[in-house]
């Protein structure tokens, strides 16, 4: 490549690197619902080992839509949860249809849908 070649894709590099880095949002951290968005859920940062858990601290992460992912043994929620969770459970309204695989210790993964 020739030497302006370098210098223009680097520059186009610098404003695309510039644009996305300036439309991330960081998550907001929570230990409770109640620090989150009505429309949101508090998720646990860390994985359950077994029946342990290892850390209260979590982020908030809005609730299911058609599509996304989501634990069936969270069923069909008419509320937001109130504690922490490992997953958001679907948007009330809808519900998580199972994929038939499964995570351990969670219990099956789905993805949410409508009625």
């Amino acid at each position: 490549m020739a030497p302006i070649n370098l210098t223009i894709l680097a520059i186009c590099f610098g404003l695309c690197s510039t644009f996305v880095i300036k439309d991330t949002v960081e998550p907001r951290m929570c230990n409770l619902a109640t620090d989150c968005h009505d429309n949101e859920c508090c998720v646990s940062n860390v994985r359950p080992i077994g029946k342990r858990q290892t850390s209260f601290h979590g982020h908030c992460i809005p609730l299911g839509k058609v599509g996304d992912g989501c634990l069936v043994r969270n069923g069909n929620a008419t509320s937001r949860p109130t504690e922490l969770v490992f997953a958001c459970p679907c948007t009330p309204g809808l519900y998580c249809h199972g994929d038939h695989h499964y995570d351990i210790p969670l219990g099956e993964i789905g993805h949410c849908a409508n009625p």
